[in-house]
């Protein structure tokens, strides 16, 4: 069965990441990832989700199929 590593960046490190699995034939759902980002520098950041298969495509026959999507808040101390 494939697995799905997701994995969150706060500019170009990881901060957060996951593998959700297995997955049936046609299986559609949503996979929770929470975790809070201490630490944070003062500043702009570029967050980011990616969702990547673990395994060759060519041997699972998977696809990742969007939408991906990632929901932030900001709070200051």
């Amino acid at each position: 069965a494939p697995d799905v590593l997701l994995r969150v960046f706060r500019d170009s490190a990881v901060i957060g990441s996951t593998i959700s699995s297995p997955f049936a034939l046609l299986e559609f759902r949503n996979i929770p990832l929470s975790f809070v980002d201490e630490n944070v520098t003062t500043g702009f950041h570029i967050y980011r989700l990616t969702a990547q298969l673990t395994t060759s495509s060519i041997t699972t026959n998977a696809t990742v199929v969007g939408p991906v999507s990632i929901i932030g808040k900001g709070i200051q101390k």
